[in-house]
């Protein structure tokens, strides 16, 4: 878990520059995410320039800060001469609920989304013919300004894509594998009846 007092946090400001993987900021502090977002530096100029390359908008570039890592479990610390990775945020109606890591390491998470988590319930993302965006990766997600999201959490793709009439993915294979992530999820529940043996009525 990381602490705003933390010597090492944050790093040089590095990104990874490979495709990677996502793993959400483990946070307990008295700062809130977009304070400890603010409070990360820019991305080095090699790795936007690598963004802009791979067709990331530049006034998209704004979304994203640098730091250097240590992953950890489920989460990740800020810690100098760690991985480098990019920064993104998950949000929730313009509020910011969690931070990402994306670095060539494993995808895990505890946030449902890269992007606004509100996209998957406002009606004015399907208005008039229009769906939400599913990307595969954070970098699809920059090159299109933000728009939709990335999933973090497979498990939770049925509650929050079940009532979206309509998703959009880059191409059918992608489509395949959001659809199965959307399957509503088979019932671990057991159920029984209690009965009192002597009135043999309903406990």
């Amino acid at each position: 878990m990381w602490r705003p007092e933390n010597a090492n946090a944050p790093g040089q400001g590095g990104a990874a520059e490979t495709k990677g993987k996502l793993t959400p900021l483990s946070t307990a502090s008295d700062f809130s995410l977009q304070d400890v977002f603010d409070w990360l530096p820019r991305p080095s100029g090699k790795t936007l320039r690598w963004l802009l390359a791979q067709g990331a908008p530049f006034d998209s570039l704004y979304m994203v800060k640098g730091a250097w890592v240590r992953f950890d479990g489920a989460g990740f610390d800020f810690e100098a001469g760690g991985d480098p990775a990019l920064i993104f945020k998950c949000e929730d109606s313009g509020e910011t609920i969690d931070l990402v890591a994306w670095s060539a390491r494993d995808w895990r998470g505890h946030a449902f989304c890269l992007g606004d988590m509100d996209r998957c319930f406002s009606p004015a993302t399907w208005f008039d013919g229009g769906g939400l965006r599913v990307h595969r990766t954070p970098l699809e997600w920059l090159k299109a300004g933000g728009d939709g999201i990335v999933v973090l959490k497979l498990e939770l793709c049925w509650a929050h894509l079940r009532h979206v009439p309509r998703v959009f993915c880059a191409d059918v294979k992608h489509a395949d594998l959001v659809k199965r992530w959307a399957q509503r999820p088979k019932l671990k529940t057991e159920f029984f009846i209690k009965f009192d043996n002597a009135t043999g009525i309903a406990a």
